[in-house]
């Protein structure tokens, strides 16, 4: 597979290298998640497929950020999960907190979204990193 290749030649880039692990862990999640909510909406409904898509693309972030992003594979999962959604649902309330404080300023929504996107992949990335899958 060649996300895994890519992935795997960037394992000895230190900082540099797990950002963009990071990144593209969350493209490739992304992906995966959306191609979920499309296939089940038409069964599930939008909102619930959208419920199912963000829960399966977390378990699959979770896995692919563990092991690939910060080698963590060895950790103990479980405390590695925990602290996971911890950080990501922080980090999400600090993406919905910036997106309205910059919609509020006047912002347009696509500024507002790309504001928020920023903070949580920043804060997110250092919160997996520093307290999550620290070594």
């Amino acid at each position: 597979m060649l996300a895994s290749a890519a992935i795997s030649g960037l394992r000895s880039s230190g900082l540099i290298g797990q950002g963009l692990r990071f990144g593209m862990v969350g493209g490739v999640t992304t992906l995966i998640t959306l191609a979920i909510i499309a296939m089940t909406a038409p069964a599930l409904g939008l909102m619930a497929a959208n419920v199912v898509g963000y829960l399966l693309g977390m378990v699959l972030s979770f896995l692919a950020n563990r092991r690939l992003t910060f080698g963590a594979g060895r950790s103990d999962p479980w405390r590695g999960a925990t602290g996971f959604a911890v950080v990501t649902l922080t980090c999400l309330g600090l993406d919905l907190l910036v997106i309205r404080v910059a919609l509020d300023a006047g912002a347009t929504a696509l500024v507002a979204q790309a504001l928020g996107s920023v903070t949580y992949s920043v804060f997110c990335f250092a919160g997996l990193k520093y307290h999550v899958f620290k070594a």
